[in-house]
């Protein structure tokens, strides 16, 4: 309904440029009609006459696909497969690039695209995705592994060249017809840490956030390898400078190293010590003149 103009309009596209036709009120009206009498009549005029269209072919419902809440996307080529999921609105790309095999013209991959689009939205509709349990609320599965609630997907985090990289797996990816949406979560949790374990394998990263050595990372505020542990019920730090494992003809990387084996050792001797249940020293501070007892920096 067109309220400037006060008539009722029919808009479709048709090879690829928009078409429009108008039902006005002063075509239906008829002597000793009421004005409200004309504009319904010119309303089902309108409808019938989209009606029409949709039967010739000219037109499909739901956006030119057939198949509700599955729409073409122009700007990307592709249908977009829409359901909300937690609360908010989800979409999956059917790329009519990815559809188009050797001799197959622009229709027929298109159509391919939609087929696909179509069993997944299907698919999705059976599983009652709208309702379904979603992994528990612990967001860290192994190193670097994470769930995003938010997304609804899986993400893997590492650093490379001193930036923060990341990696998206979600469920949509590895849905397919038939398939329970839990096991579309199983496969992408799978997938998300298959894709890490290549990259230590690559030796893009180091397990334990770049150190290879448990509770051994690197802070770059400070530039030094940082070494974690547990005592008195409260979390204790040691640094281990670049700086200080710098000797000359060194260069930045081989000075880096060297403060690793260091913090590397006084782990491994923290832990052959059990420092975690040791008994430390009296909590009083002074031993002779001039000697006390830092019970924070252990030393």
């Amino acid at each position: 309904w067109n309220r400037h103009k006060m008539r009722w309009k029919v808009l479709w596209n048709w090879k690829d440029t928009r078409q429009e036709k108008y039902f006005s009120r002063a075509h239906f009206m008829r002597v000793g009609m009421a004005a409200e009498d004309a504009d319904a009549e010119a309303k089902r005029q309108a409808l019938a006459f989209r009606q029409s269209l949709v039967k010739k072919g000219v037109i499909r419902p739901y956006k030119t696909s057939g198949v509700k809440n599955v729409v073409w996307n122009t700007r990307v080529n592709s249908w977009m497969v829409k359901w909300h999921e937690d609360g908010k609105c989800r979409t999956r790309r059917f790329a009519l690039r990815s559809h188009m095999d050797s001799g197959m013209s622009n229709q027929e991959a298109k159509e391919a695209a939609l087929k696909s689009a179509a069993a997944f939205r299907a698919t999705m509709l059976r599983n009652t995705c709208y309702g379904l349990p979603v992994p528990p609320r612990a967001t860290r599965y192994g190193q670097g592994v994470y769930w995003n609630r938010h997304k609804m997907r899986w993400k893997v985090l590492w650093n490379w060249k001193d930036t923060r990289q990341e990696k998206y797996f979600s469920r949509a990816h590895f849905m397919r017809v038939g398939m329970a949406a839990e096991d579309a979560d199983a496969e992408a949790k799978r997938q998300a840490l298959a894709f890490r374990q290549s990259l230590v394998k690559k030796g893009v990263i180091r397990p334990y956030k770049t150190s290879g050595v448990k509770n051994v990372v690197w802070n770059t505020r400070v530039n030094s390898w940082m070494v974690k542990w547990h005592e008195d019920g409260k979390c204790r730090t040691r640094r281990f400078a670049l700086r200080s494992h710098m000797d000359s003809g060194m260069s930045n990387q081989e000075a880096k190293e060297a403060a690793l084996k260091s913090a590397a050792a006084f782990r491994a001797t923290m832990l052959r010590n059990t420092c975690y249940g040791l008994p430390v020293p009296p909590r009083a501070t002074r031993y002779g003149q001039g000697v006390y007892w830092n019970r924070h920096k252990m030393r």
